[in-house]
């Protein structure tokens, strides 16, 4: 089962501007994903789009792992996620 999957996402902010017109992929549990592009294609608002910090306009991202079910974003994620740390320092 996959541990996040986007599917048709878009994201258009008010006045028309698209940000993101049609991201659609599928990054299973333990795979490493890298967004490339150049300055202005969505890049970030897609990371904020995953992480919850932005809304999304339109389509469905799962998060879900191995051997548990992939549920609707809004249903698994929470502000306590944020709280686990991303680098952890070293213990000389």
């Amino acid at each position: 089962m996959a541990g996040l999957e986007l599917e048709r996402l878009r994201k258009i902010y008010p006045g028309g501007q698209v940000a993101i017109a049609d991201a659609s992929f599928t990054v299973a549990d333990g795979e490493l994903l890298v967004l490339v592009g150049p300055s202005g294609c969505g890049k970030s608002t897609l990371l904020r789009m995953i992480a919850g910090l932005e809304s999304i306009s339109a389509g469905t991202l799962r998060t879900g792992s191995a051997g548990s079910p992939c549920v609707p974003h809004s249903e698994n994620w929470s502000p306590s996620n944020l709280a686990r740390p991303l680098v952890v320092p070293s213990q000389r």
